[in-house]
């Protein structure tokens, strides 16, 4: 593939997350609309990237092809217990890079709780985290007693004492001192079968 113009990473770098979002290719007008040019235009700049090898062609729609799939995201590991944390990890996932700050830390993880169910994130989740300083009502990924990943929102109280709040209105908050706090939210994602 021939090297991308900066225009061109952040058209294929929209494909990307409109393919992840939606499981299909965007149309062109969906694709026009979303980077706020024209039909035309949109069409002159997937035809230059066709060019550059960044898309392939069945005739008719272009294709995303893999590996540029891949190198428009960044690449984190993806683990569903916390007892594979750090190195055990055989699964990967891929993020559009325009979804993070290419100078910070993620990794994935599958969501075992159902702390944050009236929130909308359910068991089976993948959740992106970011391992930076947390703030105040930060949703936070912590291990829970039966060893898997779950997510409260933080608060802090005096000293080391800080509260876990769930978005599960069965449950009840937390508040502890003892408790490793891996890093905030920032993308969640949802398979549907």
């Amino acid at each position: 593939m021939k090297e991308l113009t900066e225009k061109q990473k952040r058209m294929l770098s929209s494909i990307i997350a409109f393919f992840q979002e939606n499981g299909r290719m965007p149309s062109i007008e969906e694709l026009a609309n979303y980077l706020s040019v024209s039909n035309s235009s949109c069409q002159d700049m997937i035809g230059a990237l066709r060019k550059k090898g960044a898309l392939g062609s069945d005739g008719k729609i272009s294709i995303l092809k893999s590996d540029v799939y891949k190198a428009g995201c960044l690449r984190v590991p993806l683990y569903r217990t916390p007892g594979e944390y750090p190195d055990g990890s055989s699964e990967e996932k891929y993020i559009p890079l325009d979804v993070v700050d290419q100078n910070s830390k993620y990794f994935s993880v599958v969501i075992g709780t159902e702390d944050m169910l009236d929130g909308g994130i359910n068991p089976g989740d993948e959740a992106l985290i970011e391992d930076s300083k947390v703030e105040e009502n930060d949703i936070v990924l912590f291990e829970s007693e039966d060893g898997k990943w779950a997510l409260r929102h933080i608060v802090f109280k005096s000293g080391k004492i800080v509260e876990l709040w769930p978005e599960n209105y069965s449950m009840g908050r937390k508040a502890t001192s003892d408790v490793r706090i891996y890093g905030k939210l920032v993308l969640l994602t949802r398979r549907y079968n």
